[in-house]
């Protein structure tokens, strides 16, 4: 369990003393270096376990070859994210001179909100448009060298996958990614997600469209450049249907983005910075009416455990009496309900989680 609680304490933004003692007591007397590493990897927060370690004189306690290999996992995620920040940028100056109404989402939002003293693992550039718009913004994307397709590593191509692309759009919520060859040593290419509405709305009946989120979007400045991102409250939604859908249906749990560390703490940090602007009983009133409330519940059961977090079970509490037995529940491909054998917690942590399904 102490194995565990510490790499919950290091997926935070920040330590307390308590976190950092626990860190330091579990590194100088048991630590097993084999699943910290696995665990930091797994969760995708190897980058701000490494800036803790290093900001809280503890990285000295680490072994050489691993503090090697954090410091330059550290510093090749430092380099990836500013490349795509200076790519948004040129992006959102030119949706913003085409006076197209989007939503910077996800990764990039939640670093620049959240974490920005650290550095969020990500992978792409999310975006949010309405439909409508959608032939313009491809438009703009492909004139600045982007295509749609799928990204072949080991050719170092882009492949056109018409059959994959109508399926994203059909049975999704974006299309399929596109990409830009880069031709860089540490970037081999740069990826977009355009996305059209609410995580997986198609499936789950979230009631809200991506119209109401576009026309509730807040602008912010940063060193001079102008974006737009979904207000507080819409990105909680999104944070927590995004992780729902990651956690439940069986080709996420396939592709090993269920369950991330990473996620939970996006949503812990969330409320520790937002929590107290809201009316929750009104919230929740709105949460149910847009059918919202399994997700949200999902994540803040789930948040409550790992992270102690007092505010997680208040707004729980407030939603009435609920059965969790839906935690132990997955989507096989027919969309059709089964259950877990292993406990929520248990999953969390276990790497081979797929032959201990129902």
């Amino acid at each position: 369990m102490e194995n565990r609680n510490v790499i919950i304490a290091l997926s935070k933004n920040k330590l307390n003393n308590q976190d950092k003692y626990l860190i330091e007591k579990h590194i100088k007397e048991n630590v097993q270096w084999d699943f910290f590493v696995g665990q930091l990897l797994l969760h995708k927060i190897s980058c701000r376990a490494y800036k803790h370690l290093i900001e809280h004189d503890l990285i000295c306690l680490v072994p050489p070859v691993i503090k090697r290999f954090l410091c330059e996992n550290f510093e090749l995620s430092r380099y990836k994210n500013a490349f795509k920040k200076e790519e948004l940028k040129i992006i959102a100056n030119t949706l913003n001179a085409k006076e197209v109404d989007y939503c910077i989402i996800k990764g990039l939002s939640i670093e620049e909100d959240l974490f920005s003293e650290s550095i969020r693992e990500m992978n792409d550039i999310d975006i949010l448009i309405s439909i409508q718009n959608f032939e313009k913004v491809h438009n703009i994307l492909e004139d600045m060298g982007y295509k749609r397709g799928k990204y072949n590593p080991i050719s170092n191509q882009i492949l056109a996958d018409r059959q994959s692309d109508l399926f994203f759009i059909m049975n999704t919520h974006q299309t399929s990614p596109y990409y830009k060859m880069l031709y860089k040593k540490l970037l081999k290419v740069s990826t977009v997600d355009l996305q059209f509405e609410l995580v997986l709305q198609k499936k789950f009946k979230y009631d809200i469209s991506t119209e109401v989120m576009l026309k509730n979007r807040i602008s912010k400045n940063t060193d001079g450049q102008k974006y737009y991102m979904v207000n507080q409250f819409d990105n909680f939604l999104l944070m927590c249907t995004h992780l729902y859908g990651e956690a439940v249906l069986i080709d996420e749990i396939r592709n090993c983005k269920d369950l991330q560390l990473t996620k939970f703490s996006d949503i812990y940090e969330w409320l520790e910075k937002y929590y107290g602007i809201f009316n929750w009983m009104e919230k929740l009133d709105y949460i149910k009416e847009k059918g919202f409330l399994k997700p949200i519940l999902y994540c803040l059961y789930i948040v409550a455990i790992l992270y102690k977090s007092a505010r997680a079970e208040e707004i729980y509490n407030k939603a009435g009496k609920q059965s969790i037995d839906f935690l132990d529940e997955y989507y096989d491909e027919m969309f059709e309900i089964k259950k877990w054998k292993l406990p929520i917690i248990e999953r969390i942590f276990t790497v081979n989680k797929l032959g201990i399904m129902e």
